[in-house]
């Protein structure tokens, strides 16, 4: 395994790996679902969250997640900062906290903020983010954060919001060291994604250094953000195994023990059951 900055080489032996936020669900996966998921089974991707960004979609990973089985999928109930403006009148937010505490989730999210596209106004942006995170410490469940061009204030919310004790994850981290640390300050785990893999996220490959072991997370974002050399293309589970190659390679680890460990990881943040080898 090569330790060098941009290593992205297959490992030659694929470890066990638990895609911590992906949307098989989706409707791009309509005619190779089953075969993507099969793929992701072969590249050694052994469990895959399917993350939730509205009620209709949150309904849809748990229902993906169920037919997978818990040893292989869960799913989480949340509204996306996008959405965020036909989750905040008071009757979509109670379908929502309904349907949140129906159970069969193993986090609140995704939620956050989204200054980029801005899809939704700031101020509902705010409002369902501070929700979600008082929902998901009362029902004792993790936090899922998107956060885009908005790593400052995120951190302030969730400061307010959660503390340091809370479980929280920031979903497909696009930061640099400065961003990674202030959420290591409360106590969140971070996630890398395909992102980690892009040629010019030197910045993004220094905070995957830093973060520690044990608050580290990996995932897809499936559909979205494929890793190099396949940007570009619709992303999916199996891809995976690119991302943690570069992750090796940046941290300089031996792909098996960190695989164990990013497992480790995964379960004890969710709380999942045994996973299926």
């Amino acid at each position: 395994m090569s330790s060098g900055p941009h290593a992205s080489a297959m490992p030659s032996i694929l470890p066990p790996l638990v895609d911590a936020h992906c949307h098989l669900y989706y409707d791009s996966y309509a005619e190779d679902r089953d075969a993507a998921w099969q793929r992701a089974l072969a590249a050694g991707v052994v469990h895959a969250l399917q993350v939730g960004t509205d009620v209709a979609s949150s309904r849809a990973a748990r229902e993906l997640a169920r037919r997978l089985g818990p040893a292989r999928a869960s799913a989480t109930c949340g509204i996306h900062p996008h959405e965020a403006k036909d989750g905040r009148p008071a009757e979509a937010w109670e379908e929502f906290e309904a349907l949140a505490r129906e159970g069969g989730w193993v986090a609140i999210g995704e939620s956050g903020l989204d200054t980029f596209k801005e899809f939704s106004p700031l101020d509902d942006q705010r409002e369902l983010f501070r929700r979600q995170a008082r929902l998901a410490a009362e029902l004792d469940l993790p936090l899922v954060v998107h956060t885009r061009d908005a790593h400052e204030e995120t951190a302030a919310i969730l400061r307010a919001e959660r503390g340091s004790r809370q479980r929280t994850m920031i979903h497909c981290f696009t930061g640099g060291p400065r961003e990674a640390e202030a959420y290591l300050e409360l106590g969140c785990h971070i996630s890398f994604s395909g992102v980690l893999t892009y040629k010019k996220n030197e910045e993004n490959r220094a905070a995957a250094r830093l973060v520690p072991e044990e608050r580290l997370l990996i995932e897809t974002d499936a559909p979205f953000l494929a890793p190099e050399p396949l940007r570009g293309k619709r992303n999916e589970p199996a891809f995976l195994t690119r991302t943690f190659a570069t992750l090796c390679g940046v941290r300089g680890a031996e792909p098996a023990p960190l695989a164990q460990r990013l497992l480790a990881n995964t379960r004890e943040l969710f709380r999942l059951p045994p996973l299926a080898p």
